[in-house]
């Protein structure tokens, strides 16, 4: 700290982790920094000190680096005002953006200048929101907004909250991946208005990943719930002609351990499990209905 710098042997070490996509692309990976305990434990020392500090600086809608707040609250606390939107018959595009490797463009400079400023800090966390009208929510740079379309009056809002971030990103030296950020039409009757970001046009999809759930164009989460099936099913299958064992005392922690993990997400759906057997039953009198007993199927 009295030097301002780091010990070389407290330096991270740099390994690319595979995201998806082509793995001949160097852009497909994701680098991750493995830092010493000591270093750790002096993060957060100084992470504790500054979030104290900068509680009155972090807008509402930063999920992301904020007690109380997950990838969870993010989806509930956006996806509630989008339902009751759609409810009431509005017609609402959702824009996904895409930050082009945020955490490795930002300037340094700027962010110094930016911590002066407030005595600490005064990020991109803060100053993103100035001037935004339609409803934007962000879990660190994954960044989401959403507006009403089905007026002339609601598109030109939307419009305009576009330009405003273009033009943030723009002063603040960082870039949107164009390509990755796609369009999102919701309710039967949408007019699926062509949005720009800058000079470019946005493509639309009829399923966008937000965070770790699959949302689709009706917002029944039709699609998550079957990939989260299919994911399950797939474990079921290995487990079934791997395990010959079929006492209750264990098959019901290794579903726990491994069938059950995938069906973890952030979301609340119906239970998914309808192909399966009594546990403490061979696989010949397994049932393929969806009865439910006090006993875990599998």
């Amino acid at each position: 700290m009295e030097i301002g710098g780091c010990p070389r042997r407290l330096e991270g070490q740099c390994h690319p982790i595979y995201k998806k996509d082509l793995k001949e692309e160097p852009g497909n990976y994701r680098p991750i920094s493995l830092t010493s305990v000591p270093r750790n434990v002096m993060e957060q020392i100084l992470l504790g000190a500054i979030t104290s500090q900068m509680k009155h600086v972090i807008w509402k809608s930063q999920h992301r680096f904020t007690r109380g707040k997950s990838c969870l609250t993010n989806l509930i606390a956006f996806y509630d005002k989008v339902t009751c939107s759609v409810d009431v018959g509005q017609e609402l595009d959702i824009v996904y953006l895409d930050f082009s490797k945020p955490f490795h463009t930002v300037s340094h400079s700027l962010l110094l200048d930016k911590l002066m400023w407030y005595g600490l800090d005064k990020w991109s966390v803060r100053d993103l929101d100035d001037g935004i009208k339609c409803t934007l929510m962000k879990f660190a740079d994954d960044t989401k907004l959403s507006g009403e379309v089905h007026t002339l009056e609601g598109r030109a809002i939307l419009k305009e909250d576009l330009d405003r971030l273009e033009e943030w990103a723009n002063k603040n030296l960082m870039n949107f991946n164009k390509d990755k950020c796609k369009v999102l039409h919701l309710a039967k009757h949408n007019p699926r208005v062509h949005h720009r970001l800058g000079y470019t046009q946005l493509g639309s999809n009829s399923v966008e990943r937000d965070l770790v759930v699959l949302v689709d164009n009706k917002l029944n989460m039709s699609e998550e719930c079957a990939a989260v099936a299919k994911q399950a099913n797939r474990m079921l299958g290995c487990m079934n002609q791997n395990i010959t064992i079929r006492d209750k005392e264990v098959t019901i922690p290794l579903s726990a351990c491994h069938a059950t993990s995938g069906i973890w997400c952030s979301v609340l759906v119906p239970a998914i499990q309808k192909r399966c057997g009594q546990a403490g039953e061979g696989p010949e009198k397994g049932h393929r209905d969806d009865q439910r007993t006090g006993k875990l199927a599998i």
